[in-house]
Protein backbone atom coordinates (compact mmCIF):
# COMPACT_ATOMS: atom_id res chain seq x y z
CA UNK A 1 0.00 0.00 0.00
CA UNK A 2 2.95 2.37 0.49
CA UNK A 3 3.67 2.36 -3.23
CA UNK A 4 0.21 3.86 -3.80
CA UNK A 5 1.20 7.13 -2.09
CA UNK A 6 1.47 9.94 -4.64
CA UNK A 7 4.53 11.45 -2.95
CA UNK A 8 7.08 9.77 -0.73
CA UNK A 9 7.40 10.99 2.84
CA UNK A 10 10.59 12.81 3.83
CA UNK A 11 11.36 9.88 6.12
CA UNK A 12 9.51 6.74 7.14
CA UNK A 13 9.76 5.55 10.75
CA UNK A 14 9.06 1.86 11.28
CA UNK A 15 8.02 1.53 14.92
CA UNK A 16 5.75 -1.52 14.92
CA UNK A 17 6.71 -5.15 15.34
CA UNK A 18 9.68 -7.04 16.66
CA UNK A 19 13.05 -5.43 15.98
CA UNK A 20 14.20 -8.00 13.41
CA UNK A 21 10.92 -7.82 11.47
CA UNK A 22 10.86 -4.03 11.57
CA UNK A 23 14.41 -3.87 10.22
CA UNK A 24 13.57 -6.34 7.45
CA UNK A 25 10.54 -4.28 6.48
CA UNK A 26 12.64 -1.10 6.53
CA UNK A 27 15.20 -2.75 4.25
CA UNK A 28 12.43 -3.85 1.90
CA UNK A 29 10.99 -0.33 1.65
CA UNK A 30 14.47 1.14 1.07
CA UNK A 31 15.17 -1.37 -1.70
CA UNK A 32 11.79 -1.35 -3.45
CA UNK A 33 10.78 2.30 -3.05
CA UNK A 34 14.10 4.05 -2.48
CA UNK A 35 12.75 5.85 0.59
CA UNK A 36 14.70 7.11 3.56
CA UNK A 37 13.72 4.73 6.37
CA UNK A 38 14.59 4.77 10.06
CA UNK A 39 13.94 1.90 12.44
CA UNK A 40 14.52 3.37 15.89
CA UNK A 41 15.47 1.22 18.85
CA UNK A 42 13.07 0.85 21.76
CA UNK A 43 12.83 4.10 23.78
CA UNK A 44 14.73 6.14 21.16
CA UNK A 45 13.51 9.70 20.86
CA UNK A 46 13.31 11.63 17.61
CA UNK A 47 12.79 15.36 17.23
CA UNK A 48 10.48 16.09 14.31
CA UNK A 49 10.83 19.31 12.36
Amino acid sequence: WLSELKTAPKKLFVVHGESENARSFGDYVREKLGWLVTVPDYSDEVILD
